[in-house]
């Protein structure tokens, strides 16, 4: 069990690495008609869970090198990387 998730790891890590950098290079909109618009709150989100990932990938990497983590930490920044991806995806998908 220990290997495939790491193997999913790996693989979520390279596609998730590939789409930040093709995001955070994009050059800015030409015309913004909001103070605060929907994609204003998507990039705020993706810099929560970009900080999220790089948490737990080192969460994680201590835990598999023995040093004294809590498991829970490790899933709690998990399941809140989680959290600020889906709501970054939903601010995109529904008008707000």
């Amino acid at each position: 069990m220990y290997e495939f998730h790491k193997g999913l790891a790996t693989g979520v890590n390279i596609g998730y690495a590939t789409t930040a950098l093709m995001s955070f290079t994009a050059p800015p909109p030409l015309l913004s008609r909001k103070r605060v618009d929907n994609m204003r709150v998507h990039k705020w989100l993706s810099y929560v869970h970009l900080t999220g990932m790089i948490t737990t990938n080192v969460l994680g990497n201590r835990i598999a090198n023995d040093f004294q983590v809590n498991k829970p930490l490790h899933r709690a920044a998990a399941l809140t990387t989680f959290g600020a991806y889906a709501a970054a995806i939903a601010i995109i998908k529904f008008e707000f």
